[in-house]
């Protein structure tokens, strides 16, 4: 009966010990999957984060360039429109030296017609 027991008991001392040894397999393979989830999220941290910089920088190159192009762009449009402005001054002062007033206009058609 002894005997029996301590067989009984052996038997499930082994079966202990080939849980024990399973678990562990499984807990070394989770430690190295979580590892390797570890440095791939700091990978992609350290991806996020460059070019989050490369954006920035970029952000900050154009807004320079636009700063050229709108003072390189004043440079060339203000002497123009300044330039349009005296046309239109100088064409307006030569029409309205050959303009009659409206009601001129109309007296002169009626004295052509009564005739």
């Amino acid at each position: 009966m002894i005997s029996e027991k301590l067989s009984k008991t052996s038997t499930d001392v082994r079966t202990l010990g080939e849980a024990k040894a399973l678990v562990e397999s499984k807990v070394e393979k989770i430690d190295q999957r979580l590892q390797r989830i570890e440095l791939i999220i700091d990978q992609l941290q350290n991806s996020i984060m460059r070019r989050t910089i490369e954006q920035g920088q970029n952000i900050e190159d154009i807004k320079s360039e636009l700063q050229h192009t709108q003072a390189s762009f004043s440079k060339v449009l203000n002497p123009l429109v300044d330039n349009v402005r005296e046309i239109e001054r100088v064409s307006l002062k030569r029409s309205n030296k050959n303009l009659v007033p409206y009601h001129r206009r109309i007296s002169h058609k009626k004295t052509k017609t009564k005739k």
